[in-house]
């Protein structure tokens, strides 16, 4: 239903469907649940019944067996009988197996073709050039549908990145900041180190807007945190951004000032003195062990 949404070409329906595409995705992965579940218990209610079944016709075939009427030894019997239950048990151990393996394989179906309907919407919508509210959504959903689609279906997402990291809009390059530490979660370090951490750097030496300034920190920050940066990456980035320590914005200082605190904790004295210690020194007159 949502996907006709888009479909319609209408800027607030396109809208509509960018804003609730997450919660499309949560309801389509509980309906799958939900269905391979009921598919679960009919295999179960299918396998009592067949149980019941043949539980009812030994009872209506047990009779005794006379050896005077029957000209069959006892040796006989049990190796007939034996060979029954072996047949019937061979064929019921197929036939589960069967059914399991029909289960999943449609559950699996189901998944695939919702994922590859809602895949070829999303590449349309980052493909195009539509209102910045639009576009100030879609980017706030990449971390949910990169998260959903999976890291080999990551590249459209990352050219989408990329390209609006280009544009002169300060509003959008801002947004992408906001969601870089929910991104790398799932593109990990390989994305972070070949694409996400050089727009980054790009963008300190060429930026002057204070919001995109402020986020860059702040994102910096978190990555360094969630434990995703190297020794030299933390040093190389972090000497670009010293000069914000005197920023005539206040919640930039805050921002730097509490970034530095987390380098000074993150490093070891000795990568301190030989790596930062020159270029801290001119804007931190207290000693590092202050710092700390």
């Amino acid at each position: 239903m949502l996907l006709k949404l888009y479909s319609s070409g209408s800027h607030d329906l396109i809208l509509l469907f960018i804003n609730n595409i997450d919660k499309m995705i949560d309801l389509e992965k509980k309906f799958l649940n939900i269905t391979l579940k009921s598919r679960i218990m009919k295999y179960k209610n299918s396998l009592n019944q067949e149980n019941n079944n043949k539980k009812n016709q030994n009872e209506n075939n047990n009779f005794l067996l006379t050896l005077e009427s029957v000209s069959i030894n006892n040796e006989e019997i049990a190796q007939m009988e034996n060979n029954t239950k072996k047949k019937n048990t061979d064929d019921n151990l197929i036939s589960k197996k069967n059914k399991k393996s029909q289960i999943f394989k449609d559950y699996e179906t189901s998944s695939m073709v919702f994922k590859e309907e809602l895949f070829r919407v999303t590449k349309e919508i980052l493909s195009k050039t539509y209102g910045i509210d639009i576009m100030i959504t879609c980017i706030r959903k990449v971390p949910d549908l990169l998260s959903f689609f999976g890291k080999n279906n990551s590249n459209d997402f990352i050219k989408f990145i990329i390209s609006n990291f280009n544009k002169t809009d300060w509003i959008i390059k801002k947004e992408i900041l906001a969601q870089i530490p929910k991104m790398v979660i799932t593109l990990g370090q390989q994305g972070l180190n070949q694409y996400l951490l050089l727009c980054m750097e790009v963008l300190i030496t060429n930026n002057s807007n204070e919001f995109n300034t402020y986020e860059l920190i702040k994102s910096f920050h978190q990555l360094l945190k969630m434990g995703y940066l190297q020794h030299e990456q933390v040093i190389s980035i972090f000497r670009k951004l010293l000069p914000c320590l005197v920023h005539p914005n206040v919640l930039i200082r805050h921002e730097i000032m509490e970034l530095t605190k987390s380098i000074v904790n993150y490093l070891s004295i000795e990568e301190i003195y030989s790596n930062l210690y020159k270029e801290l020194s001119q804007y931190i007159s207290l000693p590092l062990i202050a710092v700390k």
